[in-house]
């Protein structure tokens, strides 16, 4: 829809192997429109944007997509164009794809593509593309409890547990959700956590996080392996760096300094 206010084709704009095969969540919450009901913050809609976009657009731009949208010659001077300015971020920044490839990052070429083998296999446009219907078919992630109870009891802390391969070491349990409760996860380490950061903001053992190994992780815990395996193989045994933000450290900053530098030239 963007690309199509300039009245250019998306396809024509840049490679499909310029975006990342996996590693994007895709998920949301089905209970923002109850929070809705109390913040308001669902106030546009995507007719409404995409109106403020145009109209917010110089009048020359708004221009060259009329006439890109109806003289051939124009739209293609301007998807040449659009491609070769994205082809530039594409090859010189350190955050993109492409740049991963040519200069063989393996541990982002696998966190997003699943290895350099499905890099190189990714088709043309138009071959075997991802459903992206509005309507595709989705599931909803298993939370290990009984969700439906209005209170829970000691019980269902360890079936949420189980789900997570561990247990949780309590006792008792007074039913304060924000009660500071002794756990323990599937590979041994013991942590202290309230029951609504487990069960209610889904967060667990804090040294498996640590660890960037998936499948590890996935072998012993059922609630993340419902995620990990949707875009990664059982055999995917990959583990990353524990420094692995460290070669995409102050990209853009590094990136803005390259364009000015190139202006200045």
């Amino acid at each position: 829809d963007s690309y199509s206010l300039l009245g250019a084709e998306w396809e024509a704009c840049a490679e499909r192997n310029w975006y990342a095969l996996r590693n994007f969540h895709m998920q949301y919450y089905e209970d923002s429109s109850l929070t809705n009901t109390y913040l308001e913050y669902q106030r546009d809609d995507l007719d409404s944007y995409w109106k403020v976009i145009r109209q917010s657009m110089p009048l020359h731009m708004r221009l060259l997509g009329y006439l890109a949208a109806r003289i051939r010659p124009v739209r293609r001077l301007v998807e040449r164009q659009a491609y070769e300015l994205l082809e530039e971020l594409a090859c010189g920044h350190r955050n993109s794809p492409l740049h991963w490839y040519t200069n063989r990052n393996e541990a982002r070429i696998t966190a997003f593509f699943g290895g350099f083998d499905e890099f190189e296999a990714i088709p043309d446009w138009g071959v075997d593309m991802p459903d992206l219907r509005v309507d595709a078919p989705w599931r909803r992630l298993d939370h290990g409890y009984d969700e439906t109870k209005p209170l829970l009891t000691l019980a269902d802390l360890e079936e949420a547990a189980a789900f997570r391969g561990g247990h949780c070491l309590a006792s008792d349990w007074d039913g304060d959700p924000y009660a500071r409760l002794d756990w323990v996860c599937g590979a041994g380490h013991e942590f202290t956590a309230r029951p609504y950061t487990v069960l209610g903001a889904g967060h667990w053992c804090g040294r498996c996080v640590e660890s960037r190994n998936g499948h590890e992780r996935a072998s012993t815990d059922p609630f993340f392996a419902q995620v990990w395996y949707a875009d990664h193989s059982a055999d995917e045994r990959y583990c990353y760096p524990p420094d692995g933000d460290a070669d995409i450290r102050d990209a853009d900053k590094i990136w803005a300094a390259r364009k000015r530098r190139g202006r200045s030239a």
